[in-house]
């Protein structure tokens, strides 16, 4: 590479993400997890995963180029892995498995820059959830 100051003028943003539901996993490996992205969706309440699938109207009837769309989903969160090295900060719950709980922060960004969420990738631990410091567990399963 010849220039030797590239890393330091690359910017790479950070963002926080919050986890949706809470993990219980057997063992230390990268999991996947519903989580809230305040950034995208800063108007829509974070309490509660929502699904909503919809089947797409009927276009059967316009003419022209042919569409296939069947249905779709919305939902506010995004799936997201947590790999090993960050799930080995969590310790193994009374269940006797691995608890990460509803509402621990952790840190997001895509390395190319990209502004597709498809390619965000969990780096670290944001901060732990509320839950967890007051060791209390109204979440579900």
């Amino acid at each position: 590479m010849d220039d030797l100051n590239y890393y330091d003028d690359q910017q790479i943003t950070f963002e926080r993400v919050i986890l949706a539901k809470k993990i219980k996993v057997d063992k230390y490996r990268a999991t996947n997890g519903k989580f809230f992205f305040p950034i995208l969706t800063p108007t829509m309440k974070q309490e509660d995963v929502i699904e909503v699938s919809t089947k797409a109207p009927n276009i059967s009837k316009h003419k022209g180029a042919k569409l296939d769309v069947r249905k779709y989903k919305t939902v506010n969160y995004i799936n997201l892995e947590i790999p090993r090295y960050i799930m080995m900060n969590f310790e193994v719950g009374e269940s006797g498995k691995i608890e990460v709980p509803k509402g621990t922060q952790f840190l997001v960004t895509s390395l190319d820059k990209s502004v597709d969420y498809s390619k965000l990738r969990i780096i670290g631990l944001w901060s732990l959830s509320s839950d967890d410091l007051s060791k209390t567990d109204d979440t579900e399963d």
